[in-house]
This record gives structure tokens, sequence and C-alpha cells, in this order.
């Protein structure tokens, strides 16, 4: 909702105003909002905006303070609150003899309660006490509304468990026990339950440590993988997890082999056949702001990539083949146009939790890519370098917003092999960074394998990858650019030390 008000100035100072206001000002008389139901702990919570009753006029407001069980909590708990205020506008038409100010009110959000992620509230009711004022002949007059809002926070749920190590061979006649499990987010008030093989195995509702079912008799080798309840000891809310854990029950002792978890092998398919800046399947694609300024291209995206089903190198199929990827799994920003001019684009991977795998794992990203660029452009552009950088960013905070972003190029950290054959470096080589003379050969048109440690980062719950393919060039070519980026098989695999 939105009002009006338009406001003649004369040269003589004199003010009128169009039209009479029939609904005077009032003392807000009544304030209530939705009741907030359910709501998680020290997560992020919106309300809709309040029913006041002002006479339709504008009211400000404030939240004074909040209470639990009837006392009044401490001012922290308000670091994270906002209130939503009426927005104001100006618009004002010159003339030699008239001014008119053309000011609009937006009441649409004013009153809209947000709570940042991170605050203080946790499991209980929380009411709010709030201020509704208005003015009334310049003079700004407030009524208090005692318990105006109730917020119910339910608690935290549980967001992830691991198991280290996550298979056990239990042979018969041994008193062997799992480890106690890492238990990931979530309020610490719940206890385990297995849903499933409660004939075969049974589990601590304390610790979660699993065992064998005493009256269970193992005859045989079997692969025992249950479904393990986290179960809210405040709501009796239910969270179940799913192959976290194998217990191998056998007569004599078997060798298990180590784990190997594609935890995040993404399809990379785009949502449409020409792709939007707003990506695919486990991905995104953006650009810089400044890539919208005059000079610069501003359609430069990546989209689907049939070159992906032509990296067929035994290591690749297998890889797919093992974490069960159908499909394209490859992306290609392509230069064949009329594009001279400098340009940047992105590509980020969607976020992944690494914590998860930090106990029992080392955890690594790979990927393949591959440039081509023809000579004559590479003339052209006149440089050492390639026409075209290849830059890989990390960051743990990505906000949505590439220039809000802090992002760490990682390169050099990067090892690398060109080829199907080739042998193992440390960087990306020519052309897709460094100039020929640096690099250990030319990979152009050659497919290029990265892979990335990620000891460092083990605890870091949301770790994001991207693509940065830029310009090297400052000024335009000469002739148009030409030329693509592939980049195929982005994932995550997780295995057991």
């Amino acid at each position: 909702m939105a009002l009006t008000l338009f406001i003649v100035q004369s040269c003589d100072s004199n003010e009128s105003s169009f039209g009479t206001d029939f609904q005077g000002e009032i003392v807000p008389t009544s304030l209530s909002y939705t009741d907030i139901l359910n709501s998680r702990e020290y997560g992020y919570i919106q309300t809709a905006t309040p029913f006041v009753n002002s006479n339709g006029h504008p009211v400000v407001y404030e939240v004074l303070y909040v209470k639990q069980e009837g006392n009044i909590l401490d001012a922290s708990y308000l670091e994270k609150v906002t209130i939503k205020a009426p927005d104001t506008t100006y618009l004002v038409h010159k003339d030699p003899e008239v001014d008119l100010v053309i000011e609009t009110i937006d009441i649409s959000k004013a009153g809209q309660v947000t709570i940042a992620e991170e605050n203080l509230f946790g499991y209980g009711d929380y009411y709010f006490t709030m201020s509704a004022s208005i003015s009334i002949n310049g003079v700004m007059e407030s009524t208090i509304f005692e318990d105006a809002l109730r917020l119910n926070v339910g608690p935290g749920l549980v967001d992830a468990i691991s198991y280290c190590p996550a298979k056990i061979n239990y042979v018969n006649g041994e008193s062997t026990v799992s480890d106690e499990p890492s238990v990931f987010g979530g309020n610490d008030d719940f206890r385990y339950e297995l849903e499933t093989e409660i004939d075969k195995l049974v589990i601590d509702e304390i610790t979660g440590v699993v065992s064998v079912n005493p009256v269970y008799v193992v005859s045989e080798t079997e692969f025992v993988s249950p479904i393990i309840n986290v179960v809210s000891n405040i709501s009796e809310e239910i969270l179940a997890f799913e192959d976290v854990f194998t217990a191998v029950l056998s007569t004599e002792s078997v060798i298990l082999d180590k784990e190997t978890d594609y935890f995040f092998y993404p399809p990379l398919k785009p949502k449409a056949d020409k792709n939007t800046p707003l990506g695919g399947v486990g991905y995104s694609v953006d650009m810089a702001n400044y890539a919208s300024a005059a000079g610069w291209i501003k359609k430069v995206y990546y989209s689907a990539n049939k070159g992906a089903n032509l990296l067929t190198f035994p290591e690749v199929i297998a890889k797919r083949n093992t974490a069960n990827v159908i499909g394209i799994t490859g992306l290609n920003v392509s230069f064949f146009g009329p594009y001279k001019d400098p340009f940047e684009t992105w590509c980020i991977a969607d976020a992944v939790n690494l914590s998860l795998y930090a106990g029992c794992f080392n955890s690594k990203v790979e990927f393949w890519v591959k440039q081509s660029i023809p000579q004559n452009v590479i003339d052209d552009a006149g440089l050492d370098l390639s026409p075209i950088a290849f830059d890989v960013q990390i960051t743990n905070n990505y906000t949505g917003d590439l220039i809000t972003t802090e992002w760490t190029q990682v390169n050099e950290l990067l090892t690398c092999k060109i080829g199907e054959n080739g042998e193992d470096f440390t960087g990306t080589p020519y052309p897709l960074s460094g100039t020929i003379e640096e690099s250990p050969s030319d990979a152009s048109g050659i497919w290029v394998r990265c892979e990335m440690d990620l000891s460092n980062y083990k605890d870091v719950s949301e770790f994001t990858i991207a693509f940065r393919t830029k310009s090297n060039y400052e000024t335009p070519l000469s002739i148009p650019l030409r030329g693509n980026v592939n980049i195929s098989d982005l994932h995550f695999v997780a295995i057991e030390k």
C-alpha cells in the first residue's frame, strides 16, 4: 500500500495542497501480529505485516523489549531484530512559478519484524512489546502494545550424523561396538533409535553406539545398513538418516574396503537450451557488476557443453559409473560471435559441507577443463598471456553476490595434468593461466584435469568453488574473439583414511 501527497510550493512561499484529509490522524488504537509458530532455534525469522488501526496513516514502529515466561530479557536479544519503517520517496517537478512535490509513502511492509540468523532465540515462547507512533500536528504520539507479537521457537533439529569409521566388522563372539557418531547442528536434547534392522542390531539411545543384538545368531556374512533415527526429546520430531553406518556381520574376520564417497557430483545441466544467468543443476552463472558497463560484453555465460560427451577417458567413465552420474556433466562458454571488448563471467558451484567428512575421510575437489583459442586471435591480442584467463576461486561465505563475497584464487594450489596420460604438476597450464614459457606444456585444445586437496578446509560447512573466465586484454581486439572454454565432471570426493 502506498500513500501519495501532492504539495504545491509557490515562489512567495505560500503553501497549499490538493484535497483534504478526511481521515484525521489518531494515536494507534490496536496492533496485532499473526503468531509465528515452530520457528527453529537461532535461525532466520520474518513476520507478516501487522494489523494496526491508525485511520490509514503511516505508523513508525519500535520493538521495546522481549519477554519469556513473564521476564523481560536482556537487550542483547534485540541485536539481531529489526522492524521495517514506512518507505518515503519524493519527486519534485520544477516549474518557473510553482514547484510540485510528490511525496509517496509505502506502508506495505511497515511493521514487519525480521530476526537475522545467529540470534539468541532458543527453544521456547517469546512475547514482543511494541510502540506504534504517528505524527499528529507535527508531534509524534505513541501507544505501547504489550505482547503484540508471539514467537514460538521449536528445538533445532540435527543436520547430520557421521560415524567414524562408517563400516565395522562384527565377528561372532567378539564384543565389538561402534564409536559414537559426530553430530552436526541442532539442539542436543535428543535420543537415538533404530528404525530398521532392530532384530540384528541395537543402538545406545544416549551415545549412538551400535552393537550386535545379543539375541541374534550370526551364521553368514551380512552387510547391514540400518536407518538411524534422531528423535528430539523436546518435540518428539524424528529425523531419519540412511547410509550413515554399515555393520558387517560375520563368523570370521572380513577385510573391509575403504569407503569412497562422491558426495557432490552435479550433472551441471542447464535449465534451458540457451541457459540463463541463473544457471542450472548444481551451479549458477553470474557476471561482475561492471560487466554491464559500456564497452563490456553483456551475454557471455556458460551453457550446455556438448564436449562433455567427448570426454571419454577411461578414468572419467569409471568415476561417473561409480558415482552413478547420468547425463551431461559439463558446461561451455563460447566466444564465437561479434565479441571484441573485454569481458568477465563466472560459474559458481553449489556450496558443499566438508565438515561431514572431517573425521574419517580425506576430501578433494576435481574437474576437467579445456580452452581453445585460435592462433590469429592470440596474435591479435598481442599478449604474453593467453587472451582468456581461467581463474579458480573458492570461498566459505558466498553471499549470492559476487562483489560482496570474499574470494581466494587457488590456481597455484591445484595439482593438474594435461591429457589422459600426462604427469602431475602444480598450478594451471597455459592457456588457462601464465605464459607458454612458464607452462609445462601448451594445453591449448587439450583436456586438463585439476584437483585440490581439501584438508585445510575440512571444517568448512559451506565451501564454494567458482570459475572466473576473464579477458586478459583491456582494450578491444581488432578482430572478433573466437574459441571456447569447457568445464566437465566437477565433483567432490571423500576417501576413507
